[in-house]
């Protein structure tokens, strides 16, 4: 009898770790989109460049388990993209483009970044 709770335990333990991992990437997604709107006023490039690789990553984990959301998982993930990629191009044109002489090649390489994304989803 032992054995089968342990077994039941386990089970369990499996299904809500991956519900988790499944919510904290949509979690780390709101996450960062909260840094860019409080915070993004005040990112040099180096932070942009730091905000850009944290929405890669989170991107990966959202793809890992894009099968497994809902409805309004999948609304929520693509409005708090939307709001992320408004962000990035707000706070870049507005707070660094005085700083980056560069700052057509920065906005260029998000957006071409952004499109490489969408076009592996297809």
């Amino acid at each position: 009898m032992k054995k089968y709770l342990v077994i039941i335990a386990m089970a369990l333990a499996l299904c809500l770790s991956g519900c988790a991992t499944k919510g904290s990437a949509i979690s780390d997604l709101r996450n960062l989109r909260n840094d860019i709107v409080d915070y993004g006023y005040r990112y040099d490039v180096d932070d942009w460049r730091n905000a850009a690789s944290r929405y890669q990553k989170i991107d990966e984990k959202l793809k890992k388990y894009a099968n497994d959301y809902t409805y309004d998982e999948s609304r929520e993930i693509g409005r708090l993209k939307g709001e992320c990629v408004a962000g990035f191009a707000k706070g870049v044109s507005q707070n660094v483009g005085d700083k980056v002489g560069n700052l057509r090649g920065f906005i260029e390489g998000i957006v071409d970044g952004l499109g490489d994304a969408f076009k592996k989803d297809k």
